[in-house]
């Protein structure tokens, strides 16, 4: 049994740094009402590894105001740094959002301290292509790199792995090994996500009794919780576990974790 460390706040979950900011927006933006709220579904793993590896479908959806998602792996070592890569949609920057798919990452430390500068640059990903999101350790380093294979477009970035090997698992002042789909919005948001599903390759896959957590929630722009649930998963068959809450839902199977209806 995993003991999840869950608190009644995740604001670490929250990336202020990645909303933008006018360091940043070097890249062509439409303006928009300020996205404040910040959604979260998201599956935590229990187990641990040196690569973790889905395998995301890039689907283009925004919401009234033009913001769209990001679709995130993350990973947290065993020397406390949380690391984050995946692709976004009309993300938030500045005073609007950009404009399609980009390659973002980012790296945490201890203190939910931001180590390295978000990323947001172009990718070439066509609509509804399956992109490769990887984190894996080389050398002394944690590579978090995407890769739509069809139009053969990919992005990296490295960052020092501060001395571990391996990514762990459960939950540490709010930090997991795992996937969330991410979506900054300028009202409060209640559900409306289209499909999206992420296949995991590695390390998450189905042997008999396999414990995530999935979890939905949502930020205010003070920093605090509009609505935050979460729930232990127990996988011992080859089905899906669905789980819903403030209009939201997720389902996590033995190789898959799903967001939205």
């Amino acid at each position: 049994m995993v003991v999840w460390a869950i608190f009644p706040s995740i604001e670490g979950l929250l990336h202020p740094s990645s909303n933008g900011g006018t360091g940043l927006c070097l890249l062509p933006t439409l303006p928009a009402p300020a996205a404040q709220y910040d959604e979260q579904l998201f599956m935590a793993e229990s187990n641990g590894s040196a690569n973790v590896t889905f395998v995301v479908q890039a689907v283009p959806q925004t919401d009234s105001n033009g913001y769209g998602p990001a679709y995130l792996v993350n990973g947290l070592t065993s020397a406390g740094y949380w690391y984050q890569v995946g692709i976004s949609y009309n993300w938030p920057c500045g005073s609007g959002h950009v404009l399609g798919f980009h390659f973002t990452s980012e790296v945490w430390g201890p203190g939910n301290h931001p180590v390295a500068v978000p990323i947001i640059t172009p990718l070439l990903v066509e609509t509804n292509n399956s992109v490769n999101l990887t984190l894996q350790f080389s050398g002394p380093n944690v590579v978090m790199s995407a890769t739509d294979p069809t139009t053969g477009a990919t992005q990296s970035f490295t960052y020092s792995a501060e001395g571990a090997s391996s990514f762990v698992g459960g939950i540490e002042f709010h930090w997991f090994t795992g996937v969330m789909t991410e979506w900054y919005h300028a009202q409060a948001y209640y559900g409306g996500e289209q499909t999206v599903t992420y296949n995991a390759t590695a390390p998450f896959s189905y042997n008999g009794n396999s414990e995530v957590m999935v979890g939905i929630d949502e930020e205010t722009p003070s920093g605090g919780t509009l609505f935050y649930e979460t729930d232990p998963v127990e996988i011992t068959c080859a089905c899906s576990y669905p789980f819903s809450y403030e209009g939201a839902t997720v389902a996590v199977g033995p190789t898959t974790f799903t967001t939205g209806d």
